[in-house]
């Protein structure tokens, strides 16, 4: 395979999970980019948030992109905002193929709990926050080359789902 893999979709859909396994599986590299830019600021995202500012953090998270992009044959999970910057999903586009997890609200809600950790959720009323910002970016997760729904589904068969769709779109020499 050339090119790269880019995790894309909404915060709690087990990107990093899944695509840990991803990428043991086709012995890829892997990198999320929460945690490079966590690990180069030395700080949390939601400390990242609340010092900066949502407008840095996204400036940080292209960075990191740029970073990944440039190496070959990596598993990206990117962080639930990345496609907000069209230039973000032009560099995935361009350097490898776009998957997107796609939960229901439940799902998600279950998946990060009361939002502790997750800045763009309102305390208080998870439910809504959850459900207006996947209204909001639905079209942008969708530009991907390949929508993996992982509703009920074990990590181990959202990796092995997205393998088969990989295989069946000619990703594989």
């Amino acid at each position: 395979m050339s090119g790269n893999i880019y995790l894309t979709g909404f915060m709690g859909t087990g990107k990093t999970t899944a695509g840990k396994l991803l990428a043991e599986e086709l012995n890829m590299d892997f990198v999320d980019t929460d945690e490079f830019i966590e690990q180069r600021m030395g700080m949390t995202v939601p400390g990242i948030f609340r010092i900066y500012g949502e407008a840095f953090f996204r400036q940080l998270e292209q960075n990191a992109l740029i970073s990944a992009a440039g190496r070959e044959s990596v598993v990206v999970s990117t962080g639930g905002g990345m496609v907000l910057c069209s230039g973000n999903i032009d560099i995935m586009r361009r350097t490898g193929v776009i998957v997107c997890f796609e939960a229901s609200v439940d799902t998600v809600m279950r998946n990060v709990g009361g939002g502790e950790g997750r800045p763009l959720l309102k305390a208080g009323d998870v439910r809504r926050s959850i459900t207006d910002l996947m209204d909001k970016r639905r079209e942008l997760y969708h530009r991907a080359d390949i929508v993996v729904y992982i509703d009920n589904k074990t990590p181990q068969a959202v990796s092995d789902e997205i393998i088969a769709s990989l295989r069946q779109r000619g990703f594989f020499a």
